[in-house]
């Protein structure tokens, strides 16, 4: 048993580079996690690539009326949230 074990991660920024890596490294340790992010083929491509039965939500950094509603779709997926990783971010030119 690890200190990840049953732990519950919200992974924002979920479906590729960091968010990815991240979330594969907690279920490896036991833990459950929702990949969130703003491309849903990606998105759907990621969860799949990791395994399991890993669900998944639309979410994007820039509006931020999001960000209650991921945050209540991680709760009801998981049962609860004991943390989020944000590996999600938002470039502007």
């Amino acid at each position: 048993m690890t200190m990840i074990d049953g732990t519950r991660t919200l992974v924002l920024g979920g479906s590729g580079g960091l968010g990815s890596r991240m979330a594969a490294e907690l279920i490896s340790r036991g833990g459950r996690v929702l990949l969130a992010a703003r491309d849903a083929t990606r998105l759907q491509t990621t969860a799949t690539a990791i395994g399991g039965n890993v669900p998944s939500a639309l979410f994007d950094l820039a509006e931020p009326h999001h960000a209650a509603h991921i945050v209540e779709t991680a709760v009801a997926a998981l049962g609860g949230l004991d943390g989020v990783v944000n590996a999600a971010g938002v470039v502007a030119f």
